[in-house]
């Protein structure tokens, strides 16, 4: 999967505790954790608005298309 906003979350044992934002494609929106600093994937956002902006616009775009394709 290459689009961040389908990625998992992804949490590490590392001991940094940086806020930041992910996409939950289960529930369509995106939710506050604590980033230890080293690994991860790209679905981490350093602000809930930059994770709306990327992610949330895309989404109801993919739900348009799949509704469409329902029809």
């Amino acid at each position: 999967v290459s689009d961040p906003c389908l990625m998992p979350k992804v949490i590490r044992n590392c001991r940094a505790r940086l806020p930041r934002f992910y996409f939950d494609n289960q529930k369509g929106k995106c939710k506050k954790f604590y980033y230890g600093g080293c690994g991860g994937n790209e679905n981490r956002f350093d602000s809930k608005s930059e994770c709306k902006k990327t992610c949330m616009k895309r989404m109801s775009c993919l739900m348009v298309f799949a509704h469409k394709a329902g029809q």
